[in-house]
């Protein structure tokens, strides 16, 4: 199972609703990472549910959080121990991939957890119920800001959209 910046009981629990970690504990996990491992570039995947709001709308609040529970799950069961996942915005997600990773590989994962998501069995949550998710990949280069390197991976996720949802996109 992934690294879901499980805190220490003196610490908050990160994102309360998925158990993964939040923004400010991604920024803190990769900066330790940049610490450990300085020439190492971090590939991140920023995985943002599609159509959340019809979600909301057409079923309930409570299922679109149950949606939410039930990507962390996902992400969870698709990711390696030294990778780290966190749950920066409503229904955005980021997995940060531990070593190096390239463009190639990132992207081949990204479409293992894409195809993970919409395999789902969204149906036990809600009749008719089906969830797919987009994926923006950029990797973040030695030294520079966590920030830049997301503001990347959402754009690749902007792409996405555009294109029609429910893909996995790159962004240099």
């Amino acid at each position: 199972e992934a690294v879901a910046l499980a805190a220490p009981s003196a610490e908050p629990a990160g994102d309360a609703l998925t158990g993964l970690g939040d923004a400010a504990r991604l920024e803190a996990a990769s900066a330790d990472l940049a610490l450990r491992h300085p020439d190492t570039p971090l590939t991140l995947l920023a995985l943002d549910v599609d159509h959340l709001r019809h979600v909301n709308d057409a079923w309930s609040r409570a299922t679109g959080d149950d949606v939410l529970r039930a990507v962390a799950g996902v992400l969870r069961a698709q990711s390696r121990p030294h990778d780290v996942l966190a749950r920066v915005d409503a229904d955005l997600f980021v997995v940060a991939l531990g070593g190096p990773v390239s463009t190639t590989r990132a992207l081949l994962v990204g479409e293992r957890l894409r195809a993970a998501v919409e395999a789902h069995g969204w149906a036990g949550l809600a009749a008719g119920l089906q969830v797919t998710a987009s994926i923006g990949v950029a990797v973040r280069a030695p030294g520079e800001p966590l920030a830049d390197a997301l503001a990347r991976g959402r754009a690749a996720l902007r792409e996405c959209k555009r294109a029609g949802r429910n893909q996995v996109r790159s962004q240099a």
